[in-house]
């Protein structure tokens, strides 16, 4: 290896490849996270359920009956 070559730095095939491990490495940490957000959304997705249900049901109650005239009973 000339004097030249040692001082130009790494060849460019390097840089390239350590590029696209650091945009590869950056990807995977991007569909980590969003992965782990989905996950923790559906834990909670049955819990949401049951107290959307709850609240479904106890509003039926609330909610006055009219009567052939339109008005409420």
């Amino acid at each position: 290896m000339s004097y030249s070559q040692a001082i130009a730095g790494p060849p460019k095939a390097t840089f390239i490849s350590q590029s696209n491990n650091e945009q590869n490495s950056s990807l995977d940490q991007t569909l980590q996270l969003i992965l782990d957000k989905l996950n923790k959304q559906e834990q909670l997705f049955p819990k949401f359920e049951e107290r959307l249900t709850r609240l479904e049901y106890s509003a039926k109650g609330a909610i006055p009956q009219q009567n052939k005239n339109g008005q409420g009973a």
